[in-house]
Order: structure tokens, then C-alpha cells, then sequence
């Protein structure tokens, strides 16, 4: 039985493959393939249009269950020296052998080339590989592996060679000859990966750049786009480590994918249909779809390591108020704690967490506090001494107590075993006391698992006693990938266990496939830098690409100083993304709003004043996610999957459906705006602010034309009472029709599951020189608090409004 398939709640057929002794270290054998398994399903026969050796023909005579050959190119991976100290692996791609094809045919059209081999790496770590190839054309767009710096496109990656860093590449990412060093403004918004893999080990990637292979979260699986739009995804159900590796020969991408498997070779799973959103959506009834968040969690969030004393919390939140922007959240870093003792407060800096908690939610604000998995080793502290009598820890070897001892911030640590339900259980007890203090939310961060000892983490071959359901006890190196989404589950269970009228909010460092049922998601520490303002956009993307939708980054940056035209710009640009916090680290300057004059303020306040007036159409993009996986940021090239000029843009991106953000992301905003030509495009501006329309570090704004977009009241908190009014932004397509719609709820608790919602349904009609707006409550007894509703009907360029006092209505207007 394969944890990994109990996991993601994998229901589909997988790739088996034989069993093959390997006696000899370092050869290499074949392994003889059952069929491929593809899932039964109405877009079956897309998958035909895939993996052929050199051309793609669709078949649909051909039964489902597709067989395969094998290609005889083999693979091996070699263990490499990293000067970051990150894993990292060489791949050596060994000349076709002369063979027949093996297998069957159908059709007479190959459909599979592929080979799995079985590597045995005794001289290094005694590990066992099993991989597989996969060859498309080069036109085919590669997307995915989840968290993965660099730009949209994973293609470039196969075109990447041994003796590819080059000037060339220097000049292109903005070396500074003389210092070696990158110059603090690239030249351009490219940054080329100077590397063919995507290895899937969460590692703590400080100081990141686009040469990192491992990042802060796994996700092995591609997304695969072919010319006329249909799409394939792959998804190798293994929590070992995972080597995604590319690499371009002639007229084709090769695509290596290879597991550790010292149990045999891991199922893999694919998803082919029509669209990359149906792909997706595929991808998301596999894995489990995002829950529907808190309203609040949509709101702007304020962070830095770290606020404290209570009272800088408290001059941060009423700074916020007082100079009226939008804010929803304030954030607790690790020095709210007791000697960074998990679930304890430091008496001098936080002396009634209670108390401050309590004013936060008077002024409209919730807080979000910090749990580390790294508890510190000390008798007397209840939270060792309880993990200690329950044999919660993660121990040394198998059948040993003895915990595995890491250091992070609290000195020696000992690290809870989240792969086994007790554990989880006795963690999320500890959630009542915790969250009694009027806590909101948790944030889950160092649980890669992040150890500041060699490798960066505890040993690979510390052992969890995992539960029977989960696969049963094993080494670190099988459950590492999926610590960090064991430990969110922990702890959205907890929350609920502590109030079960809440929705648990739980932001996660660490994460993998399926990990989106229990937390959010960011990037992890990222630097004040053009480039990475740049990456905040892909990595998003990426992210919803790979079935994660509730996804941001620390806007402004974590490390070092951003500039004031740096910040406004990465304000405008983040507070559009799922997931939006500022957050900074500590011994840089202030990174608030506020903290670069009055200009960089202003820009401040309107692009976060944008994001509470879209809040209607955010939170409907969000119940979207929540039933069919479809990213909340999505890719430009959803508008329309058959042009492949928008494959690989990404500084630009798509809220929704109906919303296009133009970003700009170099200091001279050199980027064109390049609109999907299958829709026409009208700006948008939806502030009172009159300088909207003149502020140059705004990202641009677009409706597609034949949407119907709700606009919220400008609030400073997103239960904030004061206003009721609704705008309905009416663009007629080209058929001279228009339709939106609008989700609604109570925002916190869960009677919207009992029918206790709104679902609202905009459509508008031109006929006979008249447009005629309806709007019809169709789902759901929830009443929807807005009480005044103006129409906007643009035609030609000019708008037309009227104003009504329901939701419910039938408007007509003469053009």
C-alpha cells in the first residue's frame, strides 16, 4: 500500500511496474511496463494526443487503457557537491540502444515512449532510483512542479546545458563583472534558470535565487500544453525525493522524472483533457479541493520578524486606522514567545496576549500568531514533557524513543511526529488554551523540517511512526516532502478543535500535493529585489498550476531594503494576488505602507483600497476555487489556451475570469502590455481617487469585455459596516451580451454548507437599440447586506448608470 496514495485521496489507476533485482551498483535495467492506466473519463481520448515519439495524432478508436514501449534512453542521476548546501543532482543522458519497440501497438501509433530504470546507488547513499521519460515536441508548453523560481515557462530549463553559465547568462540576469555580484536593478524582467531540475526535497531556501533546484515546498507533477490548447498533467505520487529533470534534443523535450524508491517505483498518475483548466480541475478532485477561507483572510495583512512589544502591535494597527488603509490582519512573529517555546508568551514583551487581542479585534483587526514544530528540548517546559509521555517526537532510528534532536531558534529541539493521528490529536489539544486567548489564525513556518545543523534539517533516516493508513512506520526520507502538510492538518484541526464554528485560517512554509485542504501558502523568504519582485507573479501562477490556489508572497521583500519605488510598486502588484501580506525581516528598515514618504504611502492606500473594493469578486473567485480547484491568479494564457503567444507571459496575470493585471516589474516599466486578442479589454478604474489613472507604480487594470464584475464599498476592514453600496461594471461582448455573477456569505462559520448563502447572477442583453441588466438571486436564503446597487453599462466608451435598492432587478438602458 503507497502512502502516497493516501495522502492526496488517490482514487485513479497508476502505472505499475515490475519488480527488478539490480545486484550490480550503478547498472542499469530495464523493467518491463503493465499498460498505462488512464482514468475512464469524458476527455479520455485527449490523452492520445500526448507523448507520442516525435508527433502527436489524436486516435479515438483506441481503448483508454493506452500501452506503451520503451525508448531504451536511459537516465542516471549522480550525487553532485552544492556550494548552497542544497540537494542537487547531475543527470547524464546515455545514447539510444538499438531495440524494437516492445508492447503493444494501437492504432498503429505509438502512444507512450517512456522507460522506467532502477539505479542503485551503493557507492553514495545506498538509495534506489526509478524514473520514467517522457518526450513531447518543443512547442509544448511545461508548466507546474508548484514552487519553482524563475519565470512562467518551465521550458527553458531543457535548453540549459553543462556550459551554459556564461557570460552571455551573467550579462542576461545582471552580473556585475567586477564584483561577481547582481546588480541591485536588473536591466531586464528575463531571468534565465541556469539549470535542468526541479528536485521535490522541501528545503529551507534562504536566500533563493533562480538557480535553487529545491525550494520550500514539492509538488512533482507537470502541466503539459500542447499547440492547439489541450493539455496533459503528470503527477508522480511520491513523497521520496523527486528529480523533475528536462533537457531538449533535436525537435524534442525530454522530461525525466525520478523517484527514490526503495520500495519500488512510485505510481503516476495522468490527467489529460480538452483545457489546462480542466486539467486542473481533474488534478483538484484528486488531491482535494482548498476550503472556503474566512472573508477576513482576503483582506490585506500586515507582518514583520518582528512586532513586539504588544505596544508596537498595537501603534502599527491603530497607524493603519489612523491613516485610514485598508488593513485586516496583524501578524505575531516567533518573539512573541517565551524563549521561542511554542504556545508560551514572553511576560515582559506580552504580558496579556488576551488583552491584546481583544483591542486588535475592537479596532477591526485579527492576529495570526507563529508555531514553530521545533519544541524545546527542557524538562519542565508542559509542552516537552507532554510530547515526551505521549512518544510524540520524531526518534533517532527505528524502535528507539530516543527523539531526534535538531537546533533552531529555541536551542535544541525536538520535533513533533505529525505522520501519526495521535500526535496530531494531542497537538491540536493544545489549540484550546492557545486559541482562548482570542488568536485567529496560525502560522506554520521551519517545518520543511528547517534544522540549523548539517543538511539544514534532522537526519534523513530519523524514523516516523506513521499510522497504517499513511503507509506505516518509515525513515524521514519517505514522509520529509510531507511533514509540513501533516503538521497544517495538525493544526487547522486543532483550530476547529478549539471553536468549531470557525473556519481555521493556517498559513503553511512547507507544503505539498494536496496540502491546499488545510492551509494558504507563500513563498517563503524572498529578497527585496527587482528580480524578485518579478518572481512574485510565476511563482503564484505556478502554484495554481499545481492545484494550490490560496497562494502569495512577502510583499516588499524579507530580506534587505526595498526602495520606495520598489515597495509601491510591489504594494500595487501583491495586494492583487490570493494571498496578500507585507512582511520584512528583522534589522531591516521599516516596511510598512507608511514607511517610505508620503508619495509611496499614497500608492500604498489605493492599491490596497483596490483589493477591498474587488472583495465581491475576490471572495466569488475563492467559492470558485473551493468546488473546482481553478486558480484565483491565473495565467494570461486561460483566456485563451490556444494562442501560444500568451504561454509565456508573467508579468501579467488574470483575477478570475474577467480581470487582467498589467504588472510592472523593472524600474523603467518597459513592459507592453500584450491583451488576448480573443476578447476586447477597457481599463478599469474603480477608486473616487481621481489620481488612480495617473499613478505610475499601479499595475494596470482591464475587464474582459462581455463580463459583469461586482465592485464592492471602499471599507477599512472587511466586516467594517459602514457602507452597503455595490457597483456592477457592465462591458457587452462583441455578441452584445454580458454575464457575471457574485458569491455571498456570513463570512466566518459554516451555515453557508447548510444553505445559508447568496449566489447572485448578472446577465445583460443588447437588442434593439436597448441593454436590459438582470440580477437574480439563484442559490442559497443568505441576505446580502448591500442595500444601494448602481449599474455601470459601458457601450462604445461611454457609461451609463442607474442605482437600485436590491440585488434583485431588471434594469434598462437605451444605446
Amino acid at each position: 500500500m503507497h502512502v502516497d496514495k493516501h495522502l492526496v485521496d488517490a482514487e485513479l489507476a497508476h502505472i505499475t511496474i515490475a519488480e527488478v533485482q539490480n545486484e550490480h551498483s550503478g547498472a542499469f535495467e530495464e523493467i518491463t511496463l503493465d499498460p498505462v492506466k488512464v482514468a475512464h473519463r469524458e476527455d479520455v481520448t485527449e490523452a492520445l494526443n500526448f507523448a507520442k515519439t516525435s508527433h502527436w495524432d489524436t486516435n479515438t478508436d483506441t481503448d483508454p487503457d493506452v500501452c506503451g514501449y520503451l525508448s531504451n534512453h536511459c537516465v542516471r542521476t549522480r550525487h553532485q557537491s552544492s556550494q548552497k548546501c542544497l540537494p542537487s543532482f547531475a543527470m547524464e543522458r546515455f545514447p539510444k540502444l538499438d531495440s524494437s519497440i516492445r508492447g503493444d501497438s494501437c492504432g498503429g501509433n505509438t502512444i507512450f515512449s517512456y522507460q522506467f530504470t532502477k539505479y542503485d546507488t551503493a557507492k553514495h547513499d545506498k538509495l534506489t532510483w526509478e524514473g520514467f521519460r517522457m518526450e513531447v515536441p518543443c512547442s509544448t508548453s511545461i508548466y507546474g512542479t508548484g514552487e519553482n523560481t524563475g519565470g512562467l515557462l518551465l521550458n527553458e530549463m531543457a535548453d540549459y546545458g553543462p556550459h551554459e553559465h556564461s557570460e552571455s547568462y551573467d550579462q542576461r540576469r545582471g552580473i556585475d563583472k567586477k564584483t561577481g555580484k547582481p546588480i541591485p536593478e536588473p536591466p531586464a524582467k528575463h531571468y534565465p534558470r541556469p539549470r535542468n531540475n526541479a528536485i521535490c526535497w522541501n528545503t529551507d531556501a534562504v536566500f533563493c535565487d533562480e538557480s535553487f533546484e529545491s525550494m520550500y515546498q514539492s509538488h512533482p507533477w507537470v502541466l503539459l500544453v500542447k499547440e492547439d490548447g489541450s493539455a496533459l498533467g503528470v503527477f508522480v505520487d511520491s513523497t521520496y525525493r523527486t528529480v523533475i529533470h528536462l533537457c531538449k534534443e533535436g525537435s524534442l523535450i525530454y522530461l525525466y522524472f525520478l523517484s527514490e524508491a526503495p520500495k519500488g517505483a512510485p505510481p503516476v498518475y495522468l490527467f489529460p483533457a480538452q483545457t489546462p483548466q480542466r486539467v486542473l480541475q481533474e488534478l483538484s478532485t484528486f488531491t482535494g479541493y482548498m476550503k472556503l477561507p474566512p472573508k477576513w483572510a482576503l483582506g490585506y495583512q500586515q507582518c514583520r520578524y518582528s512586532y513586539y512589544p504588544d505596544t508596537t502591535v498595537k501603534k502599527v494597527a491603530k497607524t493603519f486606522r489612523e491613516k485610514k488603509i485598508p488593513c485586516d490582519v496583524i501578524w505575531m512573529d516567533i518573539h512573541y514567545m517565551d524563549e521561542y517555546k511554542c504556545f508560551t508568551f514572553d511576560k515582559a514583551h506580552f504580558p496579556d496576549p488576551k488583552a491584546l487581542n481583544t483591542y486588535l479585534h475592537d479596532n477591526g483587526f485579527k492576529s495570526v500568531w507563529m508555531l514553530d514544530p521545533g519544541i524545546k528540548l527542557l524538562d519542565g517546559y508542559s509542552v516537552y514533557d507532554s510530547g515526551t509521555q505521549g512518544n510524540h517526537w520524531i526518534t533517532l532510528k527505528e524502535g528507539n524513543k530516543t527523539p531526534a534532536v535538531g537546533k533552531v531558534w529555541p536551542g535544541k529541539t525536538v520535533f513533533p511526529d505529525f505522520l501519526k493521528q495521535e500526535t496530531r490529536e494531542w497537538w491540536g489539544d493544545l489549540f484550546k488554551e492557545y486559541m482562548g486567548t482570542g488568536i485567529d489564525g496560525v502560522w506554520n513556518d521551519m517545518n520543511e523540517i528547517s534544522s540549523f545543523q548539517d543538511g539544514n534539517s534532522i537526519p534523513q533516516y530519523s524514523y516516523h511512526h506513521a499510522d497504517e493508513d499513511l503507509g506505516g512506520p518509515d525513515p524521514n526520507t519517505r514522509y520529509h516532502n510531507v511533514y509540513g502538510m501533516m503538521m497544517a492538518k495538525a493544526s487547522y484541526d486543532g483550530i476547529q478543535k478549539a471553536d468549531n464554528n470557525k473556519r481555521p485560517f493556517v498559513l503553511t512554509r512547507a507544503n505539498f500535493m494536496g496540502g491546499q485542504r488545510y492551509a494558504a501558502m507563500w513563498t517563503g523568504d524572498n529578497t527585496s529585489s527587482w528580480s524578485h519582485l518579478h518572481f512574485s507573479i510565476p511563482m503564484v501562477l505556478n502554484m495554481g498550476l499545481s492545484a494550490q490556489p490560496f497562494a502569495g508572497v512577502d510583499i516588499g521583500g524579507f530580506f534587505e531594503n526595498a526602495s520606495a519605488s520598489l515597495y509601491a510598486r510591489w504594494v500595487g502588484i501583491g495586494a492583487l494576488l490570493p494571498f496578500a501580506r507585507g512582511h520584512s525581516c528583522d534589522g531591516t528598515a521599516d516596511h510598512e505602507p507608511w514607511s517610505f514618504g508620503k508619495q509611496t504611502e499614497d500608492t500604498c492606500r489605493r492599491a490596497i483600497e483596490r483589493r477591498y473594493r474587488l472583495l465581491p469578486y475576490f471572495y466569488t473567485c475563492f467559492h470558485e476555487a473551493s468546488k473546482t480547484g481553478l486558480p484565483v491568479a491565473r495565467p494570461v494564457f486561460f483566456t485563451d489556451p490556444t494562442d501560444t503567444s500568451l504561454r509565456a507571459i508573467d508579468d501579467a496575470f488574470v483575477i478570475g475570469e474577467d480581470i487582467l493585471v498589467q504588472a510592472f516589474t523593472t524600474p523603467a516599466k518597459e513592459e507592453s502590455c500584450v491583451l488576448p486578442a480573443k476578447y476586447q479589454w477597457r481599463k478599469m478604474f474603480i477608486l473616487d481617487d481621481p489620481n488612480e489613472r495617473s499613478d505610475a507604480d499601479l499595475p494596470d487594470l482591464y475587464q474582459r469585455s462581455g463580463s459583469i464584475i461586482p465592485v464592492g464599498p471602499l471599507v477599512q476592514f472587511v466586516d467594517d459596516e459602514s457602507s452597503h453600496e455595490l457597483d456592477l461594471y457592465v462591458f457587452l461582448g462583441e455578441d452584445g451580451e454580458a454575464t457575471g455573477k457574485m458569491y455571498d456569505d456570513a463570512g466566518e462559520g459554516y451555515a453557508y454548507q447548510s444553505g445559508d448563502f447568496a449566489m447572485f447572477e448578472f446577465h445583460a442583453q443588447k437588442s434593439n437599440g436597448e441593454v436590459t441588466v438582470t440580477s437574480k438571486q439563484t442559490g442559497g436564503v443568505f441576505t446580502s447586506p448591500y442595500s444601494l446597487v448602481r449599474v455601470h453599462v459601458v457601450v462604445q466608451e461611454e457609461k451609463q448608470s442607474k442605482v437600485f435598492h436590491s440585488l434583485e432587478f431588471v434594469a434598462t438602458f437605451s444605446v
